[in-house]
């Protein structure tokens, strides 16, 4: 079949405009909220209509009328690919009202319950533990956390749920199970480009802990796995320093603190040395 200039152009402005509706809506959500493409488009026309309706409302902050309007999605669609979805959103409606035990109990666990398999479950087991961890219910957290992680080992989210693991054993001052926490997300973490900052900030905190014990060759084992090079030495120097620092202030660790500093110091003058030596090769190179 022909299109006619007009046509082909006129399809390409309502192309634009519902990609451009798509990616305001996608910006106002965060990505726990946000419903997956693929879902998105099995979803028929009155199912997305209605999601919109919700989403409107939500969006305002009008949370008891958004709560509803995914209720009525759940009523009437209630076999549909979205239908999890909505039950997820009904459940951050009952947060953002400060209902907690009702969206975790209601919400969130309905999710799991009824639709174990989808990405939603996933999300609701994960916001589960961040529900229970934003109210101070830190035990109830740290379980709802663990679960996670047990049922999506190599997920991101499990990485995630780590990381807040980490917070709250900084909370209750652990440093031990925090270390044990840092150790897991450096070392037997995929190193991707989704997880890569969790891991950097863990080894450079684990890094810190260790230069602040005098265990220099545990604190730079950790920096090796995320740098090599001159950026290995630079991590040294910017994660050893305050270390250096504290030790030097203390008479029992005065010691330690001057040994740590001379293992920096020799580190920056071989960093030193190995420039100066590629730039006097390169040069030799030039006037052959």
């Amino acid at each position: 079949m022909a299109y006619s200039n007009k046509t082909i152009k006129l399809n390409i402005i309502l192309l634009a405009s519902f990609l451009s509706i798509i990616q305001l809506s996608a910006a106002s959500l965060s990505w726990t909220e946000q419903i997956e493409v693929n879902t998105f488009g099995k979803l028929r026309q009155v199912e997305r209509y209605q999601l919109k309706a919700a989403e409107k409302f939500y969006t305002k902050g009008e949370f008891a009328a958004a709560a509803a309007e995914y209720e009525k999605y759940i009523t009437l669609y209630e076999t549909s690919k979205g239908a999890a979805y909505a039950q997820l959103m009904w459940s951050h409606c009952q947060i953002n009202q400060r209902k907690v035990y009702t969206g975790i109990r209601d919400g969130f666990q309905s999710v799991i319950d009824y639709w174990p398999n989808s990405n939603e479950a996933k999300l609701a087991i994960y916001l589960i533990g961040k529900s229970y961890k934003n109210i101070g219910e830190l035990k109830k957290a740290e379980s709802a956390y663990s679960k996670t992680i047990i049922n999506y080992p190599n997920d991101h989210i499990a990485l995630l749920c780590k990381w807040d693991l980490a917070d709250i054993s900084s909370i209750k001052k652990d440093q031990k199970r925090l270390n044990q926490i840092w150790i897991d997300i450096v070392f037997n973490t995929e190193n991707n480009k989704k997880n890569l900052s969790y891991i950097t900030k863990s080894a450079k905190n684990l890094s810190k802990y260790y230069f602040n014990q005098s265990e220099f060759k545990k604190a730079k084992n950790v920096l090796t796995t995320i740098y090599e090079g001159d950026e290995l030495n630079d991590a040294i120097y910017q994660n050893a320093k305050d270390a250096v620092s504290n030790l030097c202030k203390n008479k029992a660790t005065k010691i330690n603190g001057e040994k740590l500093a001379d293992k920096i110091i020799l580190i920056i003058m071989e960093s030193i040395d190995d420039a100066k030596i590629k730039i006097y090769l390169n040069y030799s190179e030039e006037l052959q």
